[in-house]
């Protein structure tokens, strides 16, 4: 085995098939790993190594944090616990449901279900949106922002969707946005043969499930 640096990484030539076993991630934890900050600390040792499999995606103060209970390898029992390097405002996307201001979550998944998680320094309190008032055939700009119990929050994905005065989905102008420091300006460009009336506009934080929306009045073309 011989052992290289590159840049501010690590890296292990290996002269051998490395077994999958957890022996083999307790010394990687120990010896190639040390040093290294970690996504997350298991709870417990795996039935074979593979069974879990924990990714994490970062973009400023917001952190993904994805758990994949794979069906092909030999089971653990119980759930898994994942304690975090540091306490944070825990949410679960896909039940868009917020657990608490935590260290520790436990992922009790069968195999071949995944998780998703989103850990943030701040709770997100509200999701606003700030409509007016359109033309048919004009382009009309909608605000949205994400409220947070911090001064300044990170950049949040919005799903806005905009539904007409009958209710139906406006699939042209439904998008995902980029809110930079929690704030998005939504353009809806509305065409010459779409409906007059009162449309709806909401727009909910894809992290959180947080969601707010709004009316917006569009006039008949004179």
């Amino acid at each position: 085995m011989r052992k290289e640096h590159e840049g501010g990484g690590r890296a292990y030539a290996l002269t051998f098939v490395a077994p999958r076993t957890n022996e083999m991630l307790a010394w990687l934890d120990a010896e190639a790993f040390a040093g290294l900050s970690k996504i997350a600390e298991m709870g417990h040792a795996p039935g074979e190594p593979g069974e879990y499999e924990v990714v994490a995606l970062e973009r400023g103060p917001l952190k993904l944090l994805g758990v994949l209970r794979e069906r092909r390898f030999e089971l653990s029992d119980g759930p898994m616990t994942l304690t975090l390097p540091a306490e944070a405002e825990v949410y679960d996307v896909r039940a868009g449901e917020h657990l608490g201001r935590k260290r520790s979550i436990t992922a009790d998944l069968a195999p071949g279900q995944t998780a998703l998680y989103a850990l943030l320094p701040y709770r997100v309190e509200a999701v606003t949106v700030d409509a007016g008032v359109a033309t048919v055939s004009e382009t009309c700009t909608v605000i949205a922002m994400v409220g947070t119990s911090a001064p300044t929050p990170g950049d949040h994905v919005l799903r806005v969707e905009v539904r007409d005065p009958r209710g139906n989905l406006s699939e042209a102008y439904t998008r995902n946005v980029l809110a930079e420091r929690g704030q998005a300006e939504i353009a809806i460009p509305f065409a010459l043969n779409d409906p007059p009336g009162v449309w709806q506009v909401r727009a909910r934080d894809i992290a959180t499930g947080v969601q707010g929306g709004a009316t917006l009045t569009v006039a008949p073309r004179e």
